[in-house]
């Protein structure tokens, strides 16, 4: 895998510079620091980073749409021993698309799809879906530049007192009984998250639900309940 002199040099301070506060064994918090913007432990030994694109203010027939919606992109990396890998779903705008996808090739990252998932929405948004393997840090690094490239937020957002999520005004419980899952309100949008019944891996390495195998109506994977 390629990386620049930028990533190396972040890499190397995260595997044991004098002084740092993240322990060397703490691979998570390494690949937040590296990435720079934090996440959490999903089930399955997985860490997943939420990237909502809230910089952006996207209409569709004159409806303005929530970053839960469909703005939510995500990154989920898991580690076996000294490997390790990530995928990941992003959101981005049309001039975004070249200069971030340049950077993830150089650095060794896969992109696997690019799609939308509107139509007339505007700004046209995309999708990336990305996949790499190898030392979960250095590849959080090589995002961290492809990122770069585009707006997505990545510093952490000034903390707010919890609020209640606005209601919804839907039949939420019809919706459960006619899908057979529960859902959740995120920020006043009903989400499912329903994980694929059947194991999954990818070479030698299992692929938990939290890391990309369950199915959500707005195309973020989040299976915290899996």
């Amino acid at each position: 895998m390629r990386l620049h002199v930028r990533e190396l040099a972040l890499v190397a301070l995260l595997a044991g510079a004098p002084g740092l506060a993240v322990a060397a064994d703490d691979w998570q918090a390494q690949v937040g620091a590296a990435l720079g913007k934090t996440g959490a432990a999903a089930p399955g030994g997985i860490y997943r980073v939420g990237l909502p694109r809230t910089d952006l203010k996207v209409t569709l027939d004159g409806v303005e749409l929530k970053a839960g919606f469909a703005l939510g992109s995500w990154l989920a990396f898991e580690k076996m021993g000294d490997q390790g890998m990530v995928m990941g779903d992003l959101v981005l705008t049309m001039d975004e698309v070249a200069p971030v996808m340049t950077k993830l090739a150089t650095g060794g990252i896969e992109v696997t799809a690019l799609h939308n998932h509107l139509l007339r929405n505007q700004p046209f948004t995309m999708y990336m879906h990305v996949q790499g393997n190898g030392d979960p840090v250095k590849l959080a690094a090589v995002l961290h530049a492809a990122l770069a490239e585009s707006k997505t937020p990545l510093s952490a957002a000034a903390p707010v007192a919890p609020t209640p999520p606005p209601p919804i005004d839907l039949d939420t419980a019809a919706l459960d009984q006619t899908l057979g899952a529960k859902g959740t309100n995120n920020g006043g949008v009903y989400q499912f998250s329903i994980p694929r019944a059947e194991p999954i891996t990818d070479g030698n390495m299992n692929v938990p639900p939290p890391m990309a195998m369950c199915t959500t109506p707005e195309k973020r994977r989040f299976c915290d309940a899996a």
